[in-house]
């Protein structure tokens, strides 16, 4: 039987909603994390403008962590290349792990420097692709 490919990859462009956290897990690697708002516009059958923001849980590891948190500001506009990943976390006085779903950092691109409110535009710098090791 022939192996089938598969892909996990998706590419975004957002705003950072909260100043990026970086973190340092128990085996030493540092992660960063914040959250990325996407807008979607539409209009209704009425032709009425609706709009709806989400939040997207995003992490960064290894390098790309320290150049999340070093690059990112809340408001800053970003395209990221991301994967998703499901981990466990082990949760003080439940017995079995949860499993999270996270999206990883593969590529990072802060699109313009002017500071404006979320969701609104931001930052401009390339950062080049890491390997990520989502392992806690």
């Amino acid at each position: 039987m022939a192996r089938m490919r598969s892909v996990n990859e998706v590419i975004m462009i957002g705003w950072v909603a909260n100043e990026p956290v970086l973190k340092e897990n128990k085996n030493g690697q540092k992660l960063a994390v914040f959250n990325l708002a996407t807008r979607r516009v539409w209009r209704t059958k009425d032709w009425e403008r609706k709009e709806e923001v989400q939040y997207h849980k995003v992490a960064a590891w290894g390098r790309m962590a320290e150049r999340a948190a070093n690059l990112l500001r809340k408001g800053a506009r970003v395209y990221i290349r991301w994967y998703l990943h499901n981990r466990k976390i082990e949760i003080e006085g439940e017995q079995k792990p949860r499993i999270i779903t996270e999206i990883v950092v593969n590529d990072l691109l802060v699109l313009d420097r002017r500071r404006r409110k979320v969701p609104a535009e931001t930052e401009a710098v390339e950062e080049g692709q890491e390997e990520n090791n989502t392992e806690e």
